[in-house]
């Protein structure tokens, strides 16, 4: 059950890759450094904005509806937060707005565009709120194959978009805007309709809320801290990097991060399921199989890390052909954030079993000390050198994210390691060989790639991309196949998975 629902998650995410792909290509180049740079400005602003207002209950929501077979009170105790969340984050915009503090907040932003980004994230919250319900109810298959639409309808209006010279940041605002509306309304017709939730607003007794708020305070209490130290220090270091360097710097930084995420598109289609599934064990005292579950985080991590290593190799060709000259400040802070995501996966898993297991506390902790630590880092790598700062811009905050990250994620992973009682220097071990002989890999591809396809502009970065990648890609399977264990897994589980998608491909065609 847990294959068919991630197989059709990662079928999903495939989708996404390519409709990403499509976007990396298309979005960047019409916005120019500015205007892209202005939007992920806000994006990630409102994004942090409106995790922070929402105090975590969606991940108390999540856990504890993944536990009850009955989670109508839970429902729409959740339904009446996520509607509180909207109109509080509006109101402090248009508070801001009012007071004329939002070129404070927000340097060189439009009014229009400050309510854009914050009518785009908070839709995306919603709809991330009901892809999740759905997972906790058995509905993954049904909604992905939803997404699969929406993410193919997407990519057709975008690339239309763009054929007719329409997209300019006003268009992408509106585009991204209607999209996740769409999906939050097709969502919530799945869940009406299988019973699930039926969006009716009720009274709940005293009773009642008293024992649903109880444990949404006990799981998301020790998590407050997190999320206004988290929220405070991510916004001071993209603030920070708009304030020094403009919408330019941002733009470069921006287009590094979002094309790091690509590496996780595929682990994070496991993330809400692996909580789920971890959540019930700790519920039914199953240590053993949240322990089983863990072992195999490695595959993820793995494929992380095969797809950032040989990208951070070839940054100056993937910037060549997505932004062009406009982006060439963007090729070194892309070749530092193509390590972000290889951590952040074992962040993603390590994390969900924290969580799922309600060791929030040892969370929080772990995330203040490691979030404070890089303040004066931040300070450091961004600030002028009149200031006694190295003034590295966008180069400086990928410095600070990926060793922030890395440092966060291993202290997550001894404690998760602790909890499954599994080894950790097994782990840490494993990481390190993997990062090293894919690292060996990247390096020959790359010099491989360079020597047949020198020459300069889009068509030698296209086919230094397409030699080096036909080096890479089937030097890494034979690595897979010598050495399974640095998946962490052995070589008949490796034939299991494999047999299991073959057919799980077959039965789709």
């Amino acid at each position: 059950m847990i294959r068919a629902r991630y197989f059709s998650k990662f079928t999903n995410n495939l989708i996404g890759l390519i409709n990403g792909g499509v976007s990396a290509v298309i979005v960047p180049k019409s916005l120019g450094p500015a205007g892209y740079g202005d939007f992920n400005f806000l994006r990630d602003s409102f994004e942090g904005m409106v995790n922070t207002i929402d105090l975590n209950s969606s991940n108390a929501h999540f856990v504890y509806t993944s536990r009850l077979s009955d989670s109508r009170r839970v429902n729409l105790f959740q339904f009446y937060i996520t509607m509180l969340v909207g109109v509080l984050l509006i109101t402090l915009v248009t508070a801001l707005y009012v007071t004329g503090k939002t070129g404070l907040f927000w340097p060189g932003q439009e009014t229009a565009y400050i309510y854009a980004g914050a009518v785009f994230c908070y839709l995306s919250y919603l709809a991330t709120n009901l892809t999740n319900l759905s997972d906790s109810k058995g509905l993954t298959v049904v909604t992905e194959r939803y997404r699969r639409v929406f993410s193919l309808a997407a990519m057709a209006v975008l690339i239309a978009l763009f054929l007719v010279s329409w997209l300019d940041l006003r268009a992408y605002f509106i585009y991204v805007m209607a999209m996740q509306a769409l999906m939050t309304v097709t969502f919530a017709f799945i869940l009406r309709r299988s019973g699930a939730f039926d969006f009716r607003l009720r009274k709940m007794t005293l009773d009642e809320l008293k024992e649903v708020s109880g444990h949404f305070y006990r799981y998301s209490a020790p998590l407050v801290v997190v999320l206004f130290v988290g929220f405070a220090i991510n916004y001071f270091d993209r603030w920070f990097l708009q304030l020094i360097g403009g919408s330019v710097t941002q733009g470069y930084y921006s287009l590094s991060l979002r094309l790091a995420t690509v590496s996780i598109l595929f682990t994070s289609a496991m993330t809400p399921i692996f909580m789920q599934t971890v959540a019930k064990a700790h519920a039914q005292g199953e240590s053993a199989k949240i322990s089983a579950i863990f072992r195999k985080i490695g595959v993820f991590y793995f494929t992380a890390a095969f797809i950032s290593i040989f990208f951070s190799f070839h940054s100056r060709e993937v910037v060549e052909l997505i932004g062009g000259a406009a982006y060439s400040g963007a090729v070194v802070p892309m070749t530092v954030m193509m390590l972000y995501p290889i951590h952040q996966t074992y962040g993603r898993f390590c994390g969900a079993v924290l969580l799922s297991t309600e060791r929030t506390d040892l969370y929080r902790n772990i995330t203040v000390f490691t979030s404070l630590a890089g303040v004066p880092l931040s300070f450091i790598l961004l600030a002028p050198e009149s200031y006694f700062g190295l003034d590295l811009g966008a180069t400086g905050l990928a410095l600070k994210t990926v060793a922030v990250q890395a440092l966060s994620v291993n202290l997550m992973l001894f404690a998760a390691c602790r909890i499954t009682g599994q080894p950790f220097m097994a782990f840490f071990s494993r990481q390190a060989a993997v990062i090293a002989l894919l690292a060996l890999l990247g390096f020959a591809s790359s010099a491989a790639g360079a020597a047949l396809f020198g020459a300069p502009g889009k068509a030698g970065s296209a086919l230094r991309l397409l030699s080096s990648g036909s080096v890479y890609l089937p030097l890494a399977l034979l690595l897979c196949l010598a050495f399974p264990g640095l998946l962490g897994v052995s070589r008949e589980e490796l034939n299991e998975y494999f047999t299991a998608f073959l057919r799980y491909i077959g039965k789709r065609g």
